[in-house]
């Protein structure tokens, strides 16, 4: 591990130098997310993995990555650091473990929307501290869903899996007992503008809490040059720009209560994830 001063950045990614120069806009939209996801990235991983007879949850943790190769990611209490995949992903599943933890007594399951190929919830459930709380999860692709079952299966993990659409999906097509703790993890960010109903859904779920580890374009200030380079990644890439608002909505209707810890951790440093951790009011 070691640590980078800001203007060395350039020496560590390109990051800077896409940025500065890239003008064209992805767009998110349902299909383009479908596309990169279910027929692309997903299916290279069940290609991967579909004729292996033995699977390790460390061959599922960084079946998109090495693990022993080395990038730059961000640390709000300790800035840029130079480190491993291995140092980076665990930095990361550790604070997932320290928030939801506070949540998970008696709570009825732990349910990651938009749960991609499920490697972040697997990695947890394999933690004393989610070992015996039954594991939910939703995801939008059909070969995400795919490789859910087949690496839970493979390690002899129990989660139910449902497709979950951000955008539309309901407590009528979406199945979790109540008081579950439902969090999600650069999932939300696929939504650029984000509506109020798609939150009021998952409150509808009826859910103990809910965590957004999420990268959220209004945390970042525009008086620091990292602050400005964030909002720009975040508006190149389409991302989602508007959750601070909408959360703050529920806020002011006093429907939730909400605590918020900005700019968390980032394995890209240009996109850390704020925490944002909701209990909603039902009286």
């Amino acid at each position: 591990m070691q640590k980078i001063q800001f203007n060395d950045i350039p020496k560590y990614t390109n990051l800077t130098f896409q940025l500065i120069y890239q003008k064209k806009i992805k767009r998110n939209t349902r299909t383009s997310v479908l596309r990169e996801y279910n027929n692309e990235k997903w299916q290279e991983i069940i290609n991967k993995f579909q004729n292996k007879s033995f699977i390790s949850l460390e061959d599922i943790i960084f079946s998109e990555i090495k693990k022993n190769e080395k990038k730059l990611f961000y640390k709000k209490d300790e800035g840029f650091i130079f480190a491993t995949n291995e140092y980076i992903v665990k930095s990361h599943i550790d604070l997932y473990q320290s928030t939801l933890e506070k949540y998970t007594n008696n709570a009825s399951g732990l349910v990651e929307l938009g749960a991609g190929f499920g490697a972040k919830l697997i990695d947890l459930s394999r933690r004393d501290s989610f070992k015996n709380i039954d594991l939910y999860a939703g995801e939008l692709t059909d070969s995400g869903q795919y490789l859910i079952n087949y690496f839970s299966n493979k390690l002899n993990i129990k989660i139910n899996t449902q497709f979950y659409d951000f955008r539309s999906s309901t407590v009528r097509n979406f199945k979790i007992p109540t008081n579950c703790v439902i969090f999600t993890s650069y999932a939300l960010c696929y939504v650029p503008m984000l509506r109020k109903k798609i939150i009021r859904n998952i409150i509808n779920l009826k859910p103990k809490a809910i965590v957004f580890f999420e990268p959220c374009y209004e945390h970042h200030d525009q008086e620091t040059v990292h602050g400005l380079y964030c909002r720009k990644y975040i508006e190149v890439n389409d991302y989602i720009k508007n959750l601070h608002s909408i959360i703050n909505e529920f806020i002011n209707e006093g429907l939730v209560n909400v605590k918020i810890n900005k700019n968390v951790i980032g394995s890209n440093p240009f996109l850390p994830i704020s925490v944002i951790e909701i209990q909603p009011n039902y009286n």
